[in-house]
């Protein structure tokens, strides 16, 4: 476990302080047993107990967690899942919930779940032609995360609102919420209105299911 020139390795003393106990419990005892039982456990817990085991460097633990968290994505866990494979660079779980994120795209942002992402990870999902939500539903929840986010420089809020794709979003819509926001101007708004008809390959592919 520990041969890995960690200090653990040199002293024979693995220090806990500031690691939680169950998760601690769990990396122990998969160390003796090579068995590890997840499916009761919350899934911050099973993150804790995948940080100990990156830490440790348990490869073959490591690998265990990531098949279940990549079999039991759902949209109330993604996003920490996201952002916890990001961290460890964990290419293949990131990019499970990558495609999740752009199939359910609709359910997410009904419950600001995707507000918890980095700006530059909505910049990229929201600039996919794969993202699957109303174009609307994506500018309010634009709109909701720089409010919630007042650190935001102005060249990151910019390129956040250019993922907007006007022409999308219904003139009610434009007139009723996109305008009073004072992102846009309003001859900007008209010429995406004017534009809609010479428009052919600028839609997102997805579009919501009726449920």
């Amino acid at each position: 476990m520990f041969s890995s020139g960690l200090r653990e390795s040199i002293d024979n003393e693995v220090e806990v302080n500031e690691t939680p106990i169950d998760a601690f419990k769990s990396v122990l005892y998969f160390m003796y047993t090579g068995v590890i039982h997840l499916h009761n456990k919350k899934v911050d817990d099973i993150i804790d107990v995948l940080y100990l085991s990156h830490r440790y460097e348990m490869h073959e633990l490591v690998s265990a967690i990531t098949e279940y968290l990549e079999l039991n994505i759902n949209k109330n866990n993604v996003c920490l899942i996201h952002a916890t494979a990001s961290l460890f660079n964990m290419c293949p779980l990131l990019e499970n919930c990558h495609q999740f994120i752009l199939r359910k795209g609709y359910k997410l942002l009904s419950n600001s779940s995707l507000l918890s992402l980095s700006s530059q990870t909505l910049i990229q999902l929201f600039s996919s032609d794969e993202f699957c939500a109303e174009e609307i539903d994506i500018f309010n929840a634009i709109m909701k995360y720089i409010k919630l986010n007042p650190e935001l420089n102005e060249e990151l809020c910019e390129e956040l609102i250019s993922t907007v794709r006007l022409h999308l979003i219904c003139w009610n819509d434009l007139i009723a919420y996109v305008w009073p926001s004072g992102f846009f101007a309003r001859e900007e708004l008209m010429t995406s209105i004017d534009n809609r008809p010479k428009i052919s390959n600028n839609y997102r592919r997805c579009v919501k299911p009726v449920e």
